[in-house]
């Protein structure tokens, strides 16, 4: 299974929207969410409000692959992003959930939401497929599910009903700068270390080590070997973030090795340097 591990470190901002961790002034979002006949329509009936709230914390509790959606500070509805059971159909490993209040029904939140949940999938977990199961019946989620790019790949009778299996994928990076064309422009799909003007630091999307970050200068620097004297304030503030970055893993670590890579070796033709410590995974 998809180790999603933590998702993400900040809230995820759209135009509109924010997706965050749950906080207690959700509580009654929550409630209001899970005991509504509308909502549970297709999810097998709506929970008892009595039931709900004297199970449910004062606080919803927080945990991986779970953000709540909030417009203008109010909740109004969650999105999850969850391990999938193996041995139901279809390949992905990780499957999209979605829940809104009715109230908020029918101005594109619930697309909005996702996308921006599966774009920072995408970014961390480049290759792997998300999954999206629905029953035939719901309309609605159908249509949002081929919005978002889910490919039907089954249907199959679970819980009294047919349901639509669905697969999506990231579209795959093809280019040979990740960092200009992907990470510079778009930080917020990454879990970041550090920013600044000039300089970007992030935890690796496909580490090779334990702790494995990534710092590099925002402008455009081919190698190691093309920096020149009109790099120089870049260059400083470059070998500065590293330098802290490599202090601190090797303070919470115990060890730490900088290197960067040059012709073969980098795959992506934008100078990075690499601060790792732990095993190889």
């Amino acid at each position: 299974m998809t180790e999603l591990g933590p998702w993400p470190p900040a809230p995820i901002t759209t135009e509109r929207l924010v997706l965050r961790e749950p906080e207690a002034r959700d509580r009654t979002a929550v409630l209001e969410l899970f005991t509504s006949a509308e909502v549970g329509t297709y999810i097998g009936g709506p929970r008892s409000r009595d039931e709900l709230e004297r199970a449910m914390p004062e606080s919803p509790k927080k945990r991986p692959g779970l953000l709540v959606v909030d417009l203008d500070g109010q909740m109004i509805g969650m999105v999850t992003l969850d391990a999938r059971d193996p041995d139901r159909p279809g390949a992905a490993s990780t499957e999209l959930g979605y829940m809104f209040l009715p109230s908020s029904w029918g101005h594109g939140y619930a697309a909005e939401a996702c996308a921006a949940a599966l774009a920072w999938f995408g970014a961390t977990h480049p290759g792997e497929a998300v999954a999206l199961t629905t029953q035939t019946a719901n309309t609605r989620s159908l249509r949002l599910a081929q919005k978002l790019g889910f490919t039907e790949v089954a249907r199959f009778h679970e819980y009294d009903a047919e349901q639509w299996l669905g697969v999506w994928s990231a579209p795959q990076y093809s280019g040979n700068d990740f960092y200009c064309d992907v990470a510079i422009p778009d930080p917020s799909r990454l879990d970041v270390v550090h920013e600044d003007e000039l300089v970007l630091a992030f935890h690796h999307t496909r580490p090779f080590w334990e702790t494995h970050i990534v710092i590099v200068p925002k402008q455009h620097i081919a190698s190691l070997l093309t920096v020149n004297s009109a790099d120089e304030q870049v260059m400083r503030r470059l070998f500065g973030v590293v330098r802290t970055i490599a202090a601190e893993t090797e303070k919470t670590t115990g060890a730490a090795a900088v290197l960067t890579n040059l012709g073969e070796y980098q795959d992506s033709k934008h100078l990075h340097i690499h601060v790792h410590s732990g095993p190889r995974r």
